[in-house]
């Protein structure tokens, strides 16, 4: 795995009436080094037939029941400005 060379895309839809997300995607695409220990650069690193890593989520947001805000502890609140 080669971490220098990454990518990460993040999408989100909208309900185009209430404005409100639907929906989030989150893909991660990593490199990997080949045999002799070098990754390929740029879109080359994840193009088909070059090894590499590739991570998918998504997230379909529901609205139907209303959750009451989290309470975060003041440090972690801290490291989240």
């Amino acid at each position: 795995m080669d971490r220098t060379q990454s990518r990460c895309d993040l999408e989100i839809l909208f309900d185009k009436d209430t404005h409100q997300p639907m929906e989030m995607t989150l893909r991660v695409l990593i490199g990997r080094r080949n045999q002799q220990g070098v990754t390929a650069k740029g879109d080359a690193a994840f193009s088909e037939g070059v090894e590499h890593i590739v991570f998918n989520y998504a997230y379909e947001f529901d609205f139907s029941e209303r959750v009451a805000p989290a309470k975060l502890p003041d440090a972690v609140k801290k490291l989240l400005k």
